[in-house]
Protein backbone atom coordinates (compact mmCIF):
# COMPACT_ATOMS: atom_id res chain seq x y z
CA UNK A 1 0.00 0.00 0.00
CA UNK A 2 1.47 3.06 -1.18
CA UNK A 3 1.69 6.91 0.69
CA UNK A 4 1.40 5.25 4.25
CA UNK A 5 3.10 7.46 6.06
CA UNK A 6 1.57 9.63 8.30
CA UNK A 7 3.77 12.82 6.89
CA UNK A 8 1.18 12.46 3.53
CA UNK A 9 -1.88 12.77 5.26
CA UNK A 10 -0.96 15.92 6.99
CA UNK A 11 0.40 17.33 3.60
CA UNK A 12 -3.31 15.97 2.04
CA UNK A 13 -5.13 17.91 4.68
CA UNK A 14 -2.78 21.41 4.73
CA UNK A 15 -3.70 21.47 0.71
CA UNK A 16 -7.44 20.62 1.42
CA UNK A 17 -7.03 23.59 3.53
CA UNK A 18 -5.63 26.22 1.57
CA UNK A 19 -7.66 24.75 -1.39
CA UNK A 20 -4.61 22.95 -3.72
CA UNK A 21 -4.19 20.05 -5.63
CA UNK A 22 -0.96 18.10 -4.54
CA UNK A 23 1.17 15.03 -5.83
CA UNK A 24 3.91 12.86 -4.76
CA UNK A 25 6.07 12.78 -7.75
CA UNK A 26 9.26 11.47 -9.57
CA UNK A 27 11.94 8.76 -7.67
CA UNK A 28 9.73 8.33 -4.32
CA UNK A 29 6.43 6.36 -6.72
CA UNK A 30 9.45 4.85 -9.01
CA UNK A 31 11.51 3.57 -6.20
CA UNK A 32 7.57 1.89 -4.46
CA UNK A 33 7.03 -0.20 -7.58
CA UNK A 34 10.58 -1.27 -7.58
CA UNK A 35 10.43 -1.83 -4.08
CA UNK A 36 13.44 0.49 -3.49
CA UNK A 37 13.95 1.95 -0.11
CA UNK A 38 13.50 5.78 -0.55
CA UNK A 39 13.47 8.69 2.20
CA UNK A 40 13.02 12.07 -0.54
CA UNK A 41 10.03 12.91 -1.35
CA UNK A 42 8.86 15.06 -3.91
CA UNK A 43 5.94 17.09 -3.74
CA UNK A 44 3.98 19.32 -6.88
CA UNK A 45 1.60 21.56 -5.76
CA UNK A 46 -0.81 23.22 -8.48
CA UNK A 47 0.15 26.97 -6.50
CA UNK A 48 2.53 27.77 -3.90
CA UNK A 49 4.79 25.07 -3.34
CA UNK A 50 6.39 26.82 -0.51
CA UNK A 51 3.57 27.87 1.35
CA UNK A 52 2.33 24.23 1.84
CA UNK A 53 5.94 23.69 3.03
CA UNK A 54 6.42 26.54 5.94
CA UNK A 55 3.17 25.24 6.93
CA UNK A 56 4.18 21.55 7.58
CA UNK A 57 7.63 22.80 9.00
CA UNK A 58 5.30 24.71 11.48
CA UNK A 59 3.50 21.71 12.45
CA UNK A 60 6.08 19.63 12.33
CA UNK A 61 8.82 22.24 13.83
CA UNK A 62 10.89 21.08 11.54
CA UNK A 63 13.49 23.20 9.61
CA UNK A 64 12.28 24.98 5.94
CA UNK A 65 14.37 25.73 3.37
CA UNK A 66 13.21 28.08 1.07
CA UNK A 67 14.76 28.87 -2.53
CA UNK A 68 12.01 31.85 -3.81
CA UNK A 69 14.48 31.89 -6.96
CA UNK A 70 13.51 28.31 -7.33
CA UNK A 71 9.92 28.37 -5.91
CA UNK A 72 11.30 25.70 -4.24
CA UNK A 73 11.51 24.53 -0.41
CA UNK A 74 12.54 21.52 1.30
CA UNK A 75 11.47 20.37 5.16
CA UNK A 76 13.62 17.65 6.77
CA UNK A 77 11.85 16.06 9.15
CA UNK A 78 13.36 14.64 12.69
CA UNK A 79 12.92 11.06 11.23
CA UNK A 80 15.43 11.94 8.23
CA UNK A 81 12.75 12.08 5.69
CA UNK A 82 13.15 15.07 3.41
CA UNK A 83 10.42 16.46 1.55
CA UNK A 84 10.68 18.65 -1.68
CA UNK A 85 7.86 21.03 -2.49
CA UNK A 86 7.60 23.07 -5.91
CA UNK A 87 4.86 24.32 -7.67
CA UNK A 88 3.79 23.00 -11.06
CA UNK A 89 5.51 24.70 -13.31
CA UNK A 90 6.58 24.57 -17.45
CA UNK A 91 10.06 25.08 -18.79
CA UNK A 92 11.88 26.39 -21.93
CA UNK A 93 15.58 26.63 -22.48
CA UNK A 94 18.15 28.53 -23.66
CA UNK A 95 20.33 26.97 -26.17
CA UNK A 96 23.76 27.75 -24.50
CA UNK A 97 22.22 27.10 -20.46
CA UNK A 98 20.75 24.45 -18.25
CA UNK A 99 18.87 26.83 -16.70
CA UNK A 100 15.54 27.36 -17.55
CA UNK A 101 12.91 29.61 -17.80
CA UNK A 102 10.05 28.58 -15.51
CA UNK A 103 6.00 29.78 -15.78
CA UNK A 104 3.18 28.15 -13.61
CA UNK A 105 1.68 25.46 -14.90
CA UNK A 106 -0.47 22.26 -14.57
CA UNK A 107 0.44 18.77 -13.40
CA UNK A 108 0.35 17.72 -16.47
CA UNK A 109 3.33 20.30 -17.85
CA UNK A 110 5.51 19.74 -14.77
CA UNK A 111 5.12 15.53 -15.89
CA UNK A 112 6.22 16.75 -18.99
CA UNK A 113 9.37 18.51 -18.08
CA UNK A 114 10.49 15.52 -16.54
CA UNK A 115 13.19 13.30 -17.94
CA UNK A 116 11.98 10.18 -18.31
CA UNK A 117 8.13 8.13 -18.31
CA UNK A 118 9.43 6.45 -14.74
CA UNK A 119 10.41 9.52 -13.07
CA UNK A 120 7.02 11.32 -14.23
CA UNK A 121 4.10 9.36 -12.11
CA UNK A 122 2.39 10.64 -9.66
CA UNK A 123 0.26 9.51 -7.12
CA UNK A 124 -2.51 12.52 -5.88
CA UNK A 125 -2.64 13.28 -2.33
CA UNK A 126 -5.84 15.39 -2.13
CA UNK A 127 -8.72 13.45 -0.45
CA UNK A 128 -11.26 12.73 -2.63
CA UNK A 129 -8.82 11.10 -4.70
CA UNK A 130 -5.75 10.10 -1.89
CA UNK A 131 -3.35 7.26 -4.24
CA UNK A 132 -4.76 7.75 -7.11
CA UNK A 133 -1.79 7.21 -9.77
CA UNK A 134 -1.34 9.96 -12.74
CA UNK A 135 0.15 8.40 -15.01
CA UNK A 136 -0.04 10.48 -18.49
CA UNK A 137 3.69 8.99 -20.53
CA UNK A 138 3.06 5.39 -19.74
CA UNK A 139 5.54 5.14 -17.22
CA UNK A 140 4.30 2.09 -15.27
CA UNK A 141 4.73 -0.11 -18.54
CA UNK A 142 8.06 1.24 -18.94
CA UNK A 143 8.74 0.05 -15.41
CA UNK A 144 7.14 -3.21 -16.54
CA UNK A 145 9.01 -3.74 -19.85
CA UNK A 146 12.39 -2.50 -17.69
CA UNK A 147 12.88 0.66 -20.73
CA UNK A 148 14.39 4.14 -20.26
CA UNK A 149 12.28 6.39 -22.27
CA UNK A 150 11.73 10.51 -22.32
CA UNK A 151 8.02 11.55 -21.63
CA UNK A 152 8.51 13.69 -24.65
CA UNK A 153 10.92 14.08 -27.91
CA UNK A 154 14.34 12.68 -26.45
CA UNK A 155 16.23 15.32 -28.80
CA UNK A 156 14.30 18.31 -26.91
CA UNK A 157 14.54 16.36 -23.73
CA UNK A 158 18.52 16.09 -23.90
CA UNK A 159 19.18 19.29 -25.96
CA UNK A 160 17.20 21.64 -23.18
CA UNK A 161 18.93 19.10 -20.49
CA UNK A 162 21.86 17.47 -21.36
CA UNK A 163 23.06 16.17 -18.34
CA UNK A 164 19.97 13.47 -18.47
CA UNK A 165 21.59 11.76 -20.91
CA UNK A 166 24.11 10.64 -17.99
CA UNK A 167 21.16 9.95 -16.36
CA UNK A 168 19.41 8.08 -18.77
CA UNK A 169 22.98 5.96 -18.88
CA UNK A 170 22.85 5.79 -15.04
CA UNK A 171 19.66 4.64 -14.50
CA UNK A 172 19.73 1.88 -17.29
CA UNK A 173 23.44 0.44 -15.21
CA UNK A 174 21.80 0.97 -12.15
CA UNK A 175 18.52 -0.55 -12.26
CA UNK A 176 19.47 -2.83 -15.43
CA UNK A 177 16.91 -1.10 -17.36
CA UNK A 178 17.39 -1.01 -21.27
CA UNK A 179 17.49 2.57 -23.25
CA UNK A 180 14.51 2.69 -25.40
CA UNK A 181 15.74 2.61 -29.18
CA UNK A 182 14.97 6.13 -30.61
CA UNK A 183 16.19 7.50 -27.11
CA UNK A 184 19.34 5.86 -27.30
CA UNK A 185 19.33 7.21 -31.08
CA UNK A 186 19.31 10.65 -29.31
CA UNK A 187 22.10 10.70 -27.14
CA UNK A 188 24.00 9.84 -29.85
CA UNK A 189 22.85 13.03 -31.59
CA UNK A 190 22.83 15.20 -28.95
CA UNK A 191 26.23 14.03 -27.10
CA UNK A 192 27.95 16.87 -28.20
CA UNK A 193 25.74 18.64 -25.94
CA UNK A 194 27.36 17.41 -22.85
CA UNK A 195 30.19 20.02 -23.28
CA UNK A 196 27.42 23.09 -21.25
CA UNK A 197 27.62 20.55 -18.56
CA UNK A 198 29.70 21.46 -15.12
CA UNK A 199 32.56 18.98 -14.39
CA UNK A 200 30.95 18.86 -10.85
CA UNK A 201 27.61 17.44 -12.36
CA UNK A 202 29.08 14.76 -14.63
CA UNK A 203 31.96 13.74 -11.75
CA UNK A 204 28.28 12.69 -9.63
CA UNK A 205 26.46 10.72 -12.39
CA UNK A 206 29.93 9.15 -12.97
CA UNK A 207 30.40 8.09 -9.18
CA UNK A 208 26.59 7.01 -9.34
CA UNK A 209 27.39 4.38 -12.55
CA UNK A 210 30.96 3.52 -10.56
CA UNK A 211 28.45 2.26 -7.89
CA UNK A 212 25.82 0.50 -9.60
CA UNK A 213 25.57 -3.18 -9.26
CA UNK A 214 27.82 -4.01 -12.72
CA UNK A 215 29.22 -0.98 -13.65
CA UNK A 216 30.58 -1.81 -16.86
CA UNK A 217 27.34 -1.50 -18.39
CA UNK A 218 27.49 2.03 -17.76
CA UNK A 219 30.45 2.52 -19.36
CA UNK A 220 30.39 0.64 -21.67
CA UNK A 221 27.00 2.89 -22.88
CA UNK A 222 28.65 5.88 -22.51
CA UNK A 223 30.92 4.96 -25.08
CA UNK A 224 28.02 3.66 -26.96
CA UNK A 225 26.73 6.87 -27.22
CA UNK A 226 29.72 8.83 -28.05
CA UNK A 227 29.33 10.53 -24.60
CA UNK A 228 32.37 8.86 -23.29
CA UNK A 229 35.32 10.41 -25.23
CA UNK A 230 33.81 13.55 -24.53
CA UNK A 231 33.55 13.29 -20.73
CA UNK A 232 36.59 10.79 -20.14
CA UNK A 233 38.79 10.54 -23.31
CA UNK A 234 41.48 8.86 -21.13
CA UNK A 235 39.54 5.90 -20.67
CA UNK A 236 37.94 5.99 -24.19
CA UNK A 237 41.46 5.94 -25.65
CA UNK A 238 42.30 2.89 -23.82
CA UNK A 239 40.33 0.79 -26.45
CA UNK A 240 42.07 -1.55 -28.92
CA UNK A 241 44.42 -4.30 -28.37
CA UNK A 242 48.31 -3.09 -28.92
CA UNK A 243 50.69 -5.59 -30.82
CA UNK A 244 54.38 -5.05 -29.91
CA UNK A 245 56.39 -7.48 -32.05
CA UNK A 246 54.40 -10.84 -32.32
CA UNK A 247 52.75 -10.48 -28.85
CA UNK A 248 49.40 -9.23 -28.66
CA UNK A 249 48.41 -7.42 -25.27
CA UNK A 250 45.02 -7.35 -23.70
CA UNK A 251 42.68 -4.37 -24.48
CA UNK A 252 42.76 -2.13 -21.28
CA UNK A 253 39.20 -0.71 -21.83
CA UNK A 254 38.08 -4.23 -21.19
CA UNK A 255 40.31 -5.05 -18.03
CA UNK A 256 39.61 -1.76 -16.68
CA UNK A 257 35.91 -2.25 -16.61
CA UNK A 258 36.69 -5.87 -15.42
CA UNK A 259 38.79 -4.43 -12.35
CA UNK A 260 36.24 -2.15 -12.13
CA UNK A 261 32.86 -4.80 -11.98
CA UNK A 262 35.06 -7.43 -9.58
CA UNK A 263 35.95 -4.29 -7.35
CA UNK A 264 31.89 -3.77 -6.99
CA UNK A 265 31.54 -7.53 -6.27
CA UNK A 266 33.20 -6.91 -3.01
CA UNK A 267 33.51 -3.18 -2.18
CA UNK A 268 29.93 -1.68 -0.82
CA UNK A 269 31.30 2.03 -1.45
CA UNK A 270 33.81 1.80 -4.66
CA UNK A 271 34.86 5.37 -4.80
CA UNK A 272 35.67 6.85 -8.31
CA UNK A 273 39.12 8.45 -7.45
CA UNK A 274 40.76 4.66 -6.42
CA UNK A 275 39.50 3.70 -9.66
CA UNK A 276 41.23 6.55 -12.09
CA UNK A 277 44.64 4.66 -10.18
CA UNK A 278 44.30 1.61 -12.40
CA UNK A 279 42.80 3.55 -15.72
CA UNK A 280 46.08 6.07 -14.69
CA UNK A 281 48.64 2.82 -14.84
CA UNK A 282 46.33 1.62 -18.46
CA UNK A 283 46.73 4.42 -19.80
CA UNK A 284 50.95 4.40 -19.16
CA UNK A 285 50.81 1.02 -20.90
CA UNK A 286 48.47 1.84 -23.65
CA UNK A 287 49.97 5.39 -24.51
CA UNK A 288 53.44 4.81 -23.84
CA UNK A 289 54.51 1.37 -24.14
CA UNK A 290 56.33 1.60 -27.52
CA UNK A 291 58.43 5.16 -26.69
CA UNK A 292 59.42 4.16 -23.38
CA UNK A 293 60.49 0.66 -24.93
CA UNK A 294 63.00 2.80 -27.39
CA UNK A 295 64.79 4.05 -24.95
CA UNK A 296 68.14 2.28 -23.45
CA UNK A 297 67.51 3.21 -19.68
CA UNK A 298 65.24 5.48 -17.76
CA UNK A 299 67.58 7.40 -15.38
CA UNK A 300 64.97 9.56 -14.01
CA UNK A 301 61.14 10.21 -13.74
CA UNK A 302 60.96 13.83 -14.87
CA UNK A 303 60.69 13.47 -18.33
CA UNK A 304 58.32 10.51 -18.18
CA UNK A 305 55.78 12.10 -16.46
CA UNK A 306 56.32 14.94 -17.99
CA UNK A 307 54.61 13.33 -20.77
CA UNK A 308 52.60 11.58 -19.20
CA UNK A 309 51.24 14.95 -17.72
CA UNK A 310 50.72 17.03 -20.49
CA UNK A 311 47.97 17.97 -22.44
CA UNK A 312 48.77 14.97 -24.89
CA UNK A 313 47.64 12.66 -22.34
CA UNK A 314 43.97 13.56 -22.44
CA UNK A 315 43.86 13.82 -18.68
CA UNK A 316 40.93 16.00 -18.64
CA UNK A 317 38.28 14.20 -16.93
CA UNK A 318 36.62 15.33 -13.31
CA UNK A 319 38.94 13.57 -10.68
CA UNK A 320 41.19 12.12 -13.11
CA UNK A 321 44.04 14.94 -13.58
CA UNK A 322 44.07 15.12 -9.91
CA UNK A 323 44.41 12.02 -9.03
CA UNK A 324 47.55 11.38 -11.54
CA UNK A 325 49.05 14.24 -10.03
CA UNK A 326 49.22 13.59 -6.56
CA UNK A 327 49.85 9.64 -7.27
CA UNK A 328 53.04 11.67 -9.41
CA UNK A 329 54.53 13.44 -6.96
CA UNK A 330 54.26 11.08 -4.49
CA UNK A 331 56.43 8.58 -6.80
CA UNK A 332 59.01 11.90 -7.71
CA UNK A 333 59.50 12.08 -3.57
CA UNK A 334 60.89 8.38 -4.35
CA UNK A 335 65.23 7.86 -3.97
CA UNK A 336 65.90 7.08 -7.65
CA UNK A 337 66.85 3.50 -6.39
CA UNK A 338 63.05 3.01 -5.78
CA UNK A 339 62.03 5.54 -8.41
CA UNK A 340 63.35 4.25 -11.69
CA UNK A 341 62.12 0.41 -11.23
CA UNK A 342 58.81 1.32 -10.17
CA UNK A 343 57.92 4.01 -13.04
CA UNK A 344 59.55 1.45 -15.54
CA UNK A 345 57.48 -1.00 -14.03
CA UNK A 346 54.29 1.57 -14.30
CA UNK A 347 55.21 2.08 -17.98
CA UNK A 348 54.77 -1.62 -18.66
CA UNK A 349 58.52 -3.30 -18.29
CA UNK A 350 58.57 -6.11 -17.02
CA UNK A 351 60.59 -7.26 -13.74
CA UNK A 352 63.37 -8.81 -15.63
CA UNK A 353 63.25 -6.73 -18.57
CA UNK A 354 63.49 -3.78 -15.58
CA UNK A 355 66.59 -6.06 -14.33
CA UNK A 356 68.10 -6.38 -17.54
CA UNK A 357 68.26 -2.49 -18.63
CA UNK A 358 69.23 -1.68 -14.74
CA UNK A 359 72.08 -4.65 -14.17
CA UNK A 360 70.51 -5.68 -11.07
CA UNK A 361 69.34 -8.81 -9.85
CA UNK A 362 65.65 -9.70 -10.56
CA UNK A 363 65.14 -10.59 -6.65
CA UNK A 364 66.52 -6.71 -5.95
CA UNK A 365 63.92 -5.44 -8.70
CA UNK A 366 61.01 -7.23 -7.04
CA UNK A 367 61.32 -5.88 -3.95
CA UNK A 368 62.23 -2.31 -4.71
CA UNK A 369 58.57 -2.17 -6.66
CA UNK A 370 56.91 -3.78 -3.57
CA UNK A 371 58.46 -1.32 -1.22
CA UNK A 372 57.25 1.60 -3.76
CA UNK A 373 53.89 -0.01 -4.17
CA UNK A 374 53.69 -0.51 -0.82
CA UNK A 375 54.62 2.90 0.25
CA UNK A 376 51.72 4.34 -2.00
CA UNK A 377 48.86 2.62 -0.24
CA UNK A 378 48.96 4.90 2.34
CA UNK A 379 48.01 8.19 -0.68
CA UNK A 380 45.90 5.26 -2.42
CA UNK A 381 43.48 4.97 0.71
CA UNK A 382 42.31 8.04 0.49
CA UNK A 383 40.84 7.24 -2.97
CA UNK A 384 39.12 4.25 -2.29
Amino acid sequence: MPLTNPIFRRISRLAEEQGVRAFVVGGYVRDHFLRRPSTDIDVVVVGSGIEIAEALGAELRARVSVFKTFGTAMVRTRGGTEVEFVGARRESYSRDSRKPVVEAGTLEDDQRRRDFTINAMAWSINGDTFGELVDPFGGMDDLEDCTIRTPCDPDITFSDDPLRMMRAVRFAAQLGFDIEPETFEAIRRNSARIAIVSRERIAVELNKIVLSPVPSMGFELLDMTGLLERIFPELHRLKGVERVGKHAHKDNFVHTLKVLDNESKYVDNVNFKGWVFTIMRNIFINNYRRQVRNSTIIDTTEDLYHVNLSQESGLTSPEGSVAVKEISVAINNFSDEYKVPFTMYLAGYKYNEIAEKMSLPLGTVKSRIFFARKRLQGLLKDYR
